[in-house]
């Protein structure tokens, strides 16, 4: 055994992992991103994925590494895909999708009382690595958990050894590996812990992937607004805060920016949106363009496209 006196390592200084997806997602780790039904994690998924195609920065924050991208789903035919990718604006190349149906990972299951037997899954996982390679993709996109193996997700054995198989992908390939998973079903009077405590599952899942993204629609009793908020949880690097999610709206309603996540009472106006009106009004008939704008009110482009779709919303 090699002891590293403390003093060394500081040093010597290790150098940090080459991430897929800033703070979130390093080679050869894996992110999970998780929420309830309907509320948009495929989404996020696919926004992640065309931004590591693009090399765009994800949800407008964090920067990426440009490369190949492959989502691979279980849940819903080829057309309806289709029909989701065309409400993301321009596709680009390396953006790869592939819809096989169920598709186990797992390389073994039990068999009765502390038994274990092969599944047969090893040739697959081998011929998926080999696929990956052979795209030389940068992330891999698994959605959803439940359909990639045939393990019990609240026992802490299984779910640690289907982690050892996305994380041999991930370092063989090598890639980042992302996870869409779901969150637990609570009663309305049970607490929602807003993070990594709400995933259905061993609490093993926390302390097996890199990063957790959460996210959550919260509706405004007073006047019924809906908004998304998404939560970090992050193993390896400073915790960002949370953040409001934006659908882009139009053709590109699938797109997603985000900015910090704000508890405006219903009362409070949001000055940010009389700065945007006053501009708009000085000449109803100018055509301004988002750099304009973002200029002579002095918020960022991505909050930007969420305020103006909020103006939107409202006024229509």
């Amino acid at each position: 055994l090699v002891f590293v006196e403390a003093r060394e390592l500081v040093k010597v200084k290790p150098p940090r992992p080459v991430f897929v997806i800033d703070k979130l997602l390093p080679e050869g780790g894996t992110m999970i991103v998780a929420a309830a039904p309907k509320v948009g994690k495929s989404g996020i998924a696919l926004n992640a994925a065309k931004a590591v195609a693009t090399g765009e920065d994800f949800l407008g924050i964090f920067p990426v590494r440009k490369g190949r991208c492959v989502y691979v789903q279980t849940e819903i035919p080829a057309w309806a895909m289709a029909e989701r990718l065309k409400l993301m604006g321009d596709l680009p190349e390396g953006m790869l999708i592939h819809t096989p149906g169920r598709f186990k990972l797992n390389l073994w299951e039990e068999d009765g009382y502390q038994k274990k037997r092969e599944t047969g899954n090893r040739e697959r996982v081998a011929g998926l690595i080999q696929a990956l390679r052979a795209q030389a993709a940068s992330l891999v996109i698994f959605d959803p958990l439940r359909h990639f193996h045939s393990l019990n997700e609240l026992n802490v054995d299984h779910v640690a050894h289907l982690f050892e198989v996305f994380r041999a992908i991930g370092r063989a390939v090598p890639c980042g590996v992302m996870i869409v998973h779901h969150h637990r079903k609570t009663a309305r009077s049970q607490v929602e812990y807003e993070g990594a405590e709400d995933m259905a599952g061993s609490g093993a899942l926390f302390g097996e992937a890199d990063s957790i993204v959460s996210i959550y629609k919260k509706v405004r009793r007073s006047d019924d607004t809906r908004r998304f908020k998404v939560v970090f949880d992050l193993r390896h690097a400073e915790t960002p805060d949370p953040m409001e999610l934006y659908r882009m709206g139009g053709d590109n309603s699938m797109l997603w920016t985000a900015e910090p996540w704000t508890d405006t009472p219903s009362g409070q106006a949001d000055e940010s949106l009389d700065r945007i009106l006053a501009v708009l009004s000085r000449d109803r008939m100018a055509r301004f363009k988002a750099r304009a704008i973002e200029d002579m009110v002095g918020i960022k482009r991505t909050a930007l496209y969420g305020k103006l779709n909020q103006l939107v919303r409202v006024m229509f």
